[in-house]
Parts: C-alpha cells; structure tokens; sequence
C-alpha cells in the first residue's frame, strides 16, 4: 500500500518538474496540478499514506491552481486633485496621511470561464503637503463560498496626494466553477487602509 501512496504522490508532484510551459492555459493546468501534487503530499505526510487522505489532499490542493492567476495589463491614472479629495472627506493635515477607498468593482460583473475580469479602485489619497510622493499598496483577494482561491501580488507604488484610480486584470482559468466569486479590494498607506467588496458571477 505504501509502494501505491508513493506512486500516487510521485505521479501528482511531476507538474512541479514543469518549467517549460508556453502557454497561459498550460500554466493554468500545471498550476491546478501543482496544487493537487502538493496537497496529496501533505496528506501524505500527515496521515503517514492514508489513501483517502492522501485523495483528499490533492483535491483540497486543487484549488491552489487559482494561485498562478496573475495581474496583468494594470494600469493607474490621477482623477482629483488634492484639494478637491481633503473638501470632499472634510481632511485636516494634522490627520497625516489618510487613504480613503471610494469605490471597488470588477467588470464585467458576469463572464465565463476564460474570459477577463478587471478589478477598479477609485480611492483618495490624503497627507499634509510636506509629505510629498505617498508611499501606497493596493491588493486584491479572491475567495468563493467563503474559501481564498487566490491573493494577487501587491502593487506597492508612490502616489501623489489626490484621486487614483486603477485597474487590473485577471484571466478566469479554463474549466472555473460556476458560481459567485468575492473580491476584497484593498488600498493601504501608512497606517491607514480602507476596503471594498464586490462580486462577479461565473456562468
């Protein structure tokens, strides 16, 4: 029984061997295979080679396929000037620096598997004058019934006090489940953070 664990995991675990994908689609499908290897060998080594934990793991570890989704085609551009973002949220310099997230979306709001989605934030950036460029992270979760399929890499950018807005994109992996997906749009700068949720249905 052990010798077929072994096998089993072995098997599972030869996507990590993979680094000559050429394709998006290839590294989806070496992503979700990756996961499935990596979660069978957890299982394995937790449960020292139960065949149904070992299962359970690869299908558990399936999931991080949506782990290799990756931000792409991300673009920033300024919308209000400082003056107008500290009239409209009522700023005071000696708040310091201040982020406030006005809106979060994704577009479109229902797609199919393999399509794109795009993730928009329009959020304001608030600091006294002296501060100059405002040292700013915006970040991107995406979970489903409650499970973190995939956290995007941070965009750790500098930005001059006033109105941003930027956008995202993510191609949805072939073979997505139906259902609605959650994302926390995040934006942070100093001690100060502010975020959104929103929604998209994959049909």
């Amino acid at each position: 029984m052990k010798t077929s664990i072994r096998a089993l995991c072995f098997a599972l675990c030869i996507p990590l061997l993979g680094s000559c994908a050429t394709s998006e689609q290839t590294q989806q499908l070496l992503g979700g295979l990756t996961g499935a290897g990596l979660g069978a060998g957890i299982g394995a080594l937790a449960t020292g080679g139960d065949t149904k934990a070992v299962l359970a793991g690869a299908a558990a570890g399936a999931v991080v396929g949506w782990g290799v989704v990756k931000l792409s085609q991300y673009h920033a551009e300024r919308t209000r000037s400082v003056a107008e973002e500290a009239k409209a949220y009522g700023y005071r310099e000696s708040e310091g620096t201040v982020v406030k997230l006005r809106s979060a979306r994704v577009q479109p709001e229902t797609l199919r598997s393999g399509e794109r989605a795009t993730f928009d934030m329009n959020y304001a950036v608030l600091a006294p004058p002296s501060a100059g460029q405002v040292a700013v992270t915006e970040r991107w979760d995406l979970s489903k019934d409650g499970k973190s399929l995939s956290e995007m890499p941070a965009q750790r950018v500098r930005r001059e006090p006033g109105g941003w807005r930027s956008k995202a994109s993510i191609d949805i992996p072939k073979g997505a489940e139906a259902g609605t997906y959650v994302v926390k749009s995040r934006v942070e700068a100093g001690s100060s953070y502010d975020e959104r949720i929103s929604t998209f249905l994959v049909r």
